[in-house]
């Protein structure tokens, strides 16, 4: 079993971001060594070697949206 964590509004002393909180996402397959092909194509793409959300913004996101979704059904 894998566990990919993710924290959000990690700035306590922002007050647009009053709550710290964790997400957890389960797989029973180990998607970073599946997906390394499509993780290295989108960092490409965008020209960064981290994919944040808070950086891409809407437009960044919606850029890699095809890509994600497409994955999303299928085994990288």
């Amino acid at each position: 079993m894998f566990f990919h964590i993710d924290e959000s509004g990690n700035n306590l002393f922002d007050s647009a971001q009053p709550r710290l909180s964790y997400r957890v996402l389960s797989s029973l397959r180990n998607v970073d060594a599946l997906c390394t092909s499509i993780h290295n194509q989108i960092q490409r793409e965008i020209g960064d070697d981290q994919i944040h959300a808070n950086q891409l913004g809407i437009g960044g996101l919606v850029k890699i949206a095809p890509h994600l979704i497409e994955r999303a059904s299928i085994q990288c």
